[in-house]
């Protein structure tokens, strides 16, 4: 915080309002930038501090402006990138990837289930890191005594989970695909059988319009498209080929 803290009591006089807007903007971005530091520096912040410090300043773009000694002079922050580097001393990376904490586990982000583990505020930066890709109710399965190996098993057995729930789901719509096509197939074989029966042409029409009326009920009931090929056994079943 030598940055802060140099400037501001630098010169009372001159930055007494470094934003020339009042001074209550300041103390809102040297509060946060406490927290962040003291996250970064010695981790006597806990991680969703320093993400909250650190989403708020970018958020509310309390860096705009903010004044600083350089070689000509005071020159003004413009970019929330430069004011970070020069500020915390930390990797871009780690920034953005304590804001994506915060838009995720923080208390404006949205994510409000209950769901979440109400313990988010006890584990670490690495932990939180590895939650990410979890959903509520997976995150809250995990506790903050847990090491890192186990969150990693914990997410890996997850994620097999969720490809052989969408394996078996991909197979269950082949399947209904297949038994649809089989389905027109059969129907195709029937108009194709009424089409050469001795009945009137009003009887046959009356026939194919209710077995169409009958299909497309079902088809609806099932809440299920045609693809291309259904298609093509469709359009062959009303014009007899």
């Amino acid at each position: 915080m030598e940055l802060v803290n140099g400037l501001y009591n630098k010169d009372m006089t001159m930055f007494v309002d470094p934003y020339q807007n009042g001074v209550q903007r300041f103390d809102k971005l040297y509060k946060y930038m406490q927290m962040a530091v003291k996250g970064l520096g010695d981790n006597t912040s806990s991680a969703m501090e320093v993400a909250q410090a650190l989403y708020v300043i970018k958020n509310l773009e309390l860096y705009r402006d903010y004044p600083v000694p350089g070689t000509n002079g005071i020159e003004l922050y413009k970019d929330f990138d430069s004011f970070c580097k020069d500020c915390f001393k930390a990797k871009k990376s780690t920034i953005y990837n304590y804001i994506a904490l915060y838009k995720r586990f923080g208390a404006d982000s949205g994510n409000k289930s209950e769901q979440i583990s109400p313990y988010i505020k006890d584990f670490t930066y690495t932990q939180l890191l590895l939650m990410l890709p979890l959903s509520d109710a997976e995150l809250s399965l995990i506790k903050p005594d847990w090491t890192c190996s186990q969150i990693k098993k914990h997410v890996k057995d997850v994620k097999t989970k969720n490809d052989e729930n969408s394996k078996r789901l991909e197979k269950s719509s082949e399947n209904k695909k297949i038994s649809l096509v089989d389905l027109f197939n059969e129907i195709k074989m029937i108009f194709v059988s009424v089409s050469h029966m001795e009945m009137d042409s009003s009887s046959k029409e009356m026939f194919y319009r209710g077995y169409l009326t009958a299909l497309s009920s079902l088809l609806s009931k099932l809440n299920l498209d045609l693809d291309d090929e259904m298609r093509r056994i469709y359009r062959g079943v009303i014009s007899n080929e």
